[in-house]
């Protein structure tokens, strides 16, 4: 976790985290089998812990977590969308207003969404070594997932419409430059 905590604590990329996946050809895969635990297809392998306490800890864990990691509308792929548009904004439009404020805001949003999901980890982790359940339901954290969401889409919205008027005439600019292109290549 403290490795997790220092490698995003500027708040440039959100944290994500899976269990090892066996790929196949890997002296990992390999031992997996050799050992029995191997489970699943090549393109979907699967295995079993060692301890099954681990397992339940994961599958916990999972549960928990499953809005902010998983689907199309997860936090975490909103804050990664949001950040590679920032870098397409940031190196192919012309400086666009508040720019660094933006980006400001995408960093605190990104910081504090890591913050409060390595403690929910850190906090499951504690429930299950010490067998004391007090940490929020999955419902409880949706809910941290949506009010981090609602505050970067609004962030982001505004930030768009602040813009709107540089953004659309680069957009037409270049959809010009691409049918004058696109003519000029038929012709010859």
């Amino acid at each position: 976790m403290g490795f997790l905590r220092r490698i995003t604590a500027d708040g440039t990329v959100p944290v994500t985290f899976c269990r090892m996946l066996p790929y196949a050809g890997t002296p990992i895969e390999e031992g997996l089998a050799q050992e029995g635990r191997l489970r699943g297809r090549v393109e979907n392998p699967d295995y079993d812990f060692l301890d099954p306490r681990i397992h339940s800890y994961f599958e916990a864990l999972n549960r928990l977590v499953a809005h902010w990691t998983n689907g199309s509308d997860a936090l975490l792929n909103q804050l990664n969308f949001a950040w590679h548009e920032y870098g397409v904004l940031r190196n192919l439009f012309p400086p666009l207003a508040d720019l660094p404020s933006y980006e400001r805001c995408l960093r605190t949003i990104t910081r504090r969404s890591n913050e409060y999901l390595l403690t929910l980890v850190e906090d499951v982790a504690n429930a299950f070594e010490n067998d004391c359940w007090r940490v929020p339901s999955a419902v409880e954290v949706q809910a941290a997932s949506q009010r981090f969401g609602a505050q970067l889409l609004a962030e982001r919205n505004a930030f768009v419409l602040q813009n709107q008027e540089t953004l659309l005439a680069c957009l037409g600019a270049a959809s010009r430059a691409q049918g004058v292109a696109a003519a000029s290549h038929l012709e010859a």
